[in-house]
């Protein structure tokens, strides 16, 4: 549960999540992407369902006997499965859009709507970090960074446009260029355009989206596993020794 719970902050702190969620609460065609919130709340939720349950059957006295306590315990796991599946389709959905389903993801995140809450995310949260992070590098040490998806397609200009290196922001590009790539075209030193409109912004953008949701789906599912393990394992083996005995 811990796990489920850490895995949730840990995914709300990503930028390619962070920026999803914010884009998307702007509600532009009703779907929404809170698989980090789900894995957060109902985490908690799970975790505070396991301690009741471990609570409700050491409290002998209750006033209303021992039927009711019954109920409320069932009632109590009731609501506990339900936080598990709730848990399990998330992670699911996670897995499902970054693998079968990924095909359609770069097409809906290219919305413009959604891609322009996206860009504006990006500047505050990825590319300010990026320019304070190596204002100061020369082009040699800027160069053998290794950057992720994100900071290289969105916040400099590819590497075939042959801009000239003046900070790794700023780029000197010929007035008069002519390039194949039409990402070139795309590329301004403006700290708010950036490279923010390339196609390579948006691919590396659903690649971190990709990678940050595979991670999560499979550490929640396998957390998930040790959970239910946990649960009926140790009652199959009382069973068992009950039989014996």
């Amino acid at each position: 549960m811990i796990t489920i719970v850490s895995t949730g902050f840990w995914l709300l702190n990503q930028p390619s999540d962070m920026c999803l969620g914010i884009s998307t609460s702007a509600k532009y065609d009703g779907r929404g992407e809170f698989t980090s919130i789900i894995y957060v709340g109902a985490g908690f939720g799970l975790i505070v369902t396991v301690l009741c349950l471990f609570v409700m059957p050491m409290r002998h006295n209750w006033k209303n006997g021992e039927s009711s306590n019954k109920r409320v315990i069932i009632a109590v796991t009731c609501f506990g499965l339900q936080l598990v599946f709730l848990i399990l389709f998330a992670s699911l959905y996670a897995l499902t859009q970054s693998t079968v389903g990924f095909a359609s993801l770069p097409r809906w995140i290219s919305s413009p709507e959604r891609w322009m809450s996206i860009n504006h995310c990006l500047d505050s949260n990825v590319c300010v970090h990026f320019r304070h992070k190596y204002a100061d590098d020369t082009q040699d040490q800027f160069f053998a960074r290794h950057l992720t998806p994100i900071e290289s397609g969105c916040c400099k200009p590819p590497l075939d446009c042959n801009f000239s290196f003046s900070s790794p922001t700023i780029w000197i590009k010929p007035s008069n260029g002519t390039y194949s790539n039409p990402d070139c075209y795309e590329w301004e030193n403006d700290p708010k355009k950036l490279c923010y409109n390339c196609q390579v912004c948006k691919l590396g953008y659903v690649q971190e989206l990709k990678k940050a949701w595979t991670i999560s789906g499979i550490f929640v599912v396998t957390a998930l596993l040790f959970f239910v393990s946990g649960f009926m394992l140790p009652r199959k083996l009382v069973k068992e020794h009950e039989e014996l005995s």
